[in-house]
């Protein structure tokens, strides 16, 4: 077979079976990425139902924060159940009230985070993603009308997300973030923090671009043969035409 037809079938071989993420032998498998989206606040049900059965002045209620992170991927290159981890820094702030009695908070943080990521493939461009990490996050600035958690909160937390690769250069993953279990302050297995006389559970919707580095543009293009030249061992002797 001709290095051509080499070439050929395994580029269709490549298309087939290509994946969303990077293989080594085409990309870097370092890069970075930076997010954005809202946070909420999800008053626990206990204490919601509570108040709605008690006509309390007190429901507690939501308000929209916002969540900005940058930080680094790294790919694995061989097979488990996690496909890449990814480290970074972020801001958040977490936002809510109780109604009618006025009172309400407003913390923002400074985090950093660790993640494992895990994906299932469903198309050479998409793929789901399934990832637990940790969390530390420190209170610089905060409004509160009541009780709240300690400054300083670290918790495990699990994510949901979709992603999908635009191009060779970008992968956007939007994903939710709900908090698994907080660690410190450890409060008998909770997972919500406590603010004024209620719990809420912290939820991030974000949007992640992960900037990918091809390999492919470092080198040069170095084109097929022209279509009808013979290629060495086929279409002709070996021996300059002598038998």
């Amino acid at each position: 077979m001709s290095s051509y037809g080499q070439y050929g079938r395994g580029t269709m071989y490549n298309k087939k079976n290509a994946d969303a993420f990077p293989e080594p032998l085409q990309y870097h498998m370092k890069g970075w990425y930076f997010g954005v989206g809202p946070t909420f606040m999800q008053p626990q049900a206990f204490f919601f139902i509570k108040d709605l059965v008690t006509n309390s002045s007190q429901i507690p209620a939501s308000k929209v924060g916002l969540f900005i992170e940058v930080g680094r991927y790294k790919i694995f290159e061989w097979p488990g159940l996690f496909k890449y981890m990814d480290y970074g820094l972020a801001y958040k702030s977490l936002r809510g009230k109780e109604i009618t009695s006025g009172g309400s908070f407003g913390d923002h943080y400074i985090e950093g985070h660790f993640n494992l990521n895990n994906r299932i493939k469903l198309s050479r461009t998409s793929f789901l993603q399934n990832t637990i990490g940790i969390d530390s996050e420190y209170a610089f600035l905060r409004n509160n009308s009541g009780s709240s958690p300690p400054a300083f909160v670290t918790s495990l937390h699990y994510k949901f997300g979709f992603g999908y690769k635009v191009n060779k250069k970008l992968m956007i993953i939007p994903s939710i973030e709900i908090p698994i279990l907080t660690l410190y302050p450890l409060e008998y297995g909770s997972s919500t923090l406590g603010y004024l006389s209620s719990r809420y559970r912290p939820i991030i919707i974000s949007l992640k671009f992960l900037i990918l580095r091809p390999k492919i543009d470092e080198c040069p293009y170095v084109p097929p043969p022209p279509s009808g030249l013979p290629v060495d061992g086929e279409g002709g002797s070996n021996n300059g035409g002598v038998q």
